[in-house]
């Protein structure tokens, strides 16, 4: 401890010079503080200067010396840290006023010092006595001015120069003052670990959770310790906290509804990997406020480096605000969104996730992509197992095509297989939906009627395309890779289809021999086989019986016409048939043509089969008609004439 307010100045003036510590400035801080205090009445004189105006000189001084300009500003920050706990204005302003005259010459400081009487004449001579009475032999040669023998003698000397009411106790509040900057440090130190605790939702020293509402609140019992913005701002901060508990409470939600499918199970997941990425960055600001106390309990390690390049930022309740803007955001719409979609599945989760992605904010676009991304992961894996394998692993009802386990392989083409509107996303339009049914179709309609594996090349590159690009699915152009990816796998699969049913099955040759003869477009054979059966065609329809002579009448009227140049494979499928008949119908209402479909071409061809005979029947007609017509009408009308002829001539 300084005594000697001379020495108190020298070595403010080297603190500001830089030769020496800044950290030194709190010690010389506490040492002008007990040495004022030995002349209380030194408070009441009139400076100059305010404490204000003293720092703006100083911070100019500093700040035309270095190139650095928030050295000024460093100074004043230590400053007030130095004289944290005094409250006296009076006090701070001598201080500061302290600060200048040290930069003043020795004899303009000794002069002002005598003026305000912090240098009176009764100490000058106690010094000047106990310095010559102990310098002749007394004196150790071993003690120095910095000793603590040296210093307890020094403040004995002082105390004879102290005014009555000034007790010797009074005198140790260097030990004091040094206990109120830890007590400082310390509560400073538990307010921000208070606020970092609250950010992950959880109570303190000053802030205490309420089970009703899951807010935090202040203490009831510590809050009056807490200065007015220190209690706003960790409410503020209490606020990221409230969310992510909501956040965490949703992320864990379970209910037998049927919703707990895989893509909600994803969605839940990315809400679990949002809030362990805030966790992570409120580790970080948990690791800067421990690495700031560690540093400050080392204030005087390597007291030679110089106090200008000693940067240690100190976390406070301003910095923990500004940082926390960006995440409370984000967490408050993960909250709104969990809550809103926590009921829904599959295709509408994604739906409900992607009208959020078209609001215009480009933060809420990031927010609601992400959550959509991990969601979608699933739906883009049944995707690429239905386009690439045929399979639907849809255990919770979800995919947007569905099989119909009622229906039979007969009506695998057309009715097995569907698209379940209420599950398509709307970031998949019906044309591309569409797309997608019809290649898991023909893969099983290969697969399970053809007999045929490996409708697709280079599965396994498909495959990673469509499992792995998540986010072009939400392109608003159809133009991405995996766009590309599923227009190649419908492509394929629609052209091997195509190449077996044209190829081994004969499509087109079959449809061109329904044509000819469902159709009637054969015409030669049609009047053939119509005069071949005319007996029959007249009968009433109970008395038909016979198929088999007409079975022969057909082979008959096939071999008399063109129709035997055609693929016996078409003749084979040809077939005439009698139907039950009503009362009054006749052999035209009872006989017609058939044409029987196998295989592959029944599966695909079998709905369009009624279609074929419905046309059969008008068109009939329309032969039994013309057969009338050529064979009664005519004939009689023709007989008509030469009689009538003969009977003029």
């Amino acid at each position: 401890m300084r005594l000697d307010i001379t020495h108190i100045l020298t070595d403010m003036k080297n603190v500001i010079n830089e030769h020496e510590n800044l950290y030194e400035l709190d010690g010389l801080v506490s040492d002008a503080v007990q040495y004022v205090l030995m002349y209380p009445k030194t408070l009441d004189f009139p400076l100059a200067l305010t404490e204000d105006e003293c720092m703006e000189q100083l911070k100019s001084l500093l700040n035309s010396i270095q190139d650095d300009q928030s050295l000024g500003d460093r100074f004043h920050e230590f400053f007030i840290l130095a004289c944290g706990g005094l409250d006296d204005p009076r006090m701070r302003d001598l201080l500061a006023n302290l600060l200048v005259w040290s930069l003043d010459e020795r004899e303009s400081q000794l002069k002002t010092l005598r003026e305000i009487g912090l240098l009176p004449p009764d100490n000058d001579l106690c010094l000047a006595k106990y310095i010559k009475s102990e310098s002749s032999s007394s004196l150790p040669s071993t003690l120095s001015r910095n000793s603590n023998d040296f210093g307890q003698l020094m403040m004995r000397c002082h105390f004879d120069a102290l005014p009555p009411y000034v007790e010797a106790n009074e005198l140790q509040p260097f030990n004091e003052r040094e206990r109120a900057i830890h007590r400082n440090f310390k509560s400073s130190y538990e307010i921000v670990q208070n606020a970092i605790y609250a950010l992950l939702g959880m109570g303190g020293k000053y802030l205490k959770k309420n089970l009703n509402t899951g807010r935090l609140a202040l203490h009831p019992r510590n809050k009056s310790r807490l200065k007015f913005a220190q209690k706003s701002m960790l409410l503020r901060l209490a606020e990221a906290g409230f969310f992510h508990d909501q956040v965490q409470k949703f992320s864990s939600f379970t209910t037998d509804y049927s919703s707990l499918g895989s893509m909600s199970q994803a969605f839940k997941s990315r809400l679990k990997q949002e809030l362990s990425d805030y966790r992570g960055q409120v580790s970080q600001l948990q690791d800067i406020l421990n690495n700031y106390r560690e540093t400050q309990l080392q204030l005087y390690v390597d007291r030679r480096q110089n106090w200008i390049h000693r940067r240690h930022e100190p976390m406070t309740l301003l910095r923990l605000v500004t940082w926390y803007m960006k995440p409370l955001f984000r967490l408050q719409w993960l909250t709104k969104i969990a809550s809103d979609g926590q009921l829904k599945k599959g295709g509408e989760l994604a739906s409900f996730l992607y009208n959020y992605i078209n609001t215009g904010d480009p933060y809420m676009h990031d927010v609601a992509k992400d959550l959509l991304t991990g969601c979608c992961s699933p739906m883009l894996r049944m995707i690429s197992n239905w386009m690439l394998e045929g399979n639907i692993n849809d255990s919770y009802d979800e995919f947007f095509v569905e099989s119909l386990p009622e229906v039979g392989a007969d009506r695998l083409w057309h009715d097995k297989f569907r698209l379940r509107l209420d599950m398509l996303p709307k970031f998949i339009s019906l044309d591309l939906a569409d797309k997608i049914l019809k290649t898991g179709k023909s893969i099983n309609f290969l697969r399970e009627i053809c007999k045929v594996d490996d409708a697709v090349k280079g599965r396994e590159h498909l495959k990673d395309i469509i499992n792995n690009r998540v986010s072009q699915i939400f392109s608003f152009v159809a133009d991405t890779k995996w766009h590309a990816a599923i227009e190649t796998c419908y492509t394929q699969t629609s052209k091997h289809v195509m190449d077996i049913m044209v190829g081994p099955h004969k499509l087109l040759v079959h449809l061109q021999g329904m044509r000819s003869y469902l159709l009637l477009g054969q015409g030669d054979f049609v009047s053939i086989f119509i005069e071949n059966i005319k007996g029959e065609l007249d009968k009433l329809g109970t008395d038909i019986y016979n198929i088999h002579d007409l079975s022969s009448m057909l082979d008959a009227a096939l071999r008399c016409t063109n129709a035997q140049y055609d693929d016996p494979e078409i003749l084979n499928h040809l077939d005439v048939i009698v139907r039950s008949p009503y009362p009054g119908d006749c052999g035209w209402d009872v006989i017609s043509l058939q044409y029987t479909l196998q295989g592959p071409l029944a599966t695909m061809l079998e709905p369009a089969m009624p279609t074929y005979k419905t046309i059969f029947k008008p068109l009939w007609r329309m032969k039994h008609m013309e057969f009338v017509l050529s064979t009664k009408i005519w004939k009689e009308q023709m007989s008509n004439a030469k009689v009538g002829y003969v009977f003029i001539h």
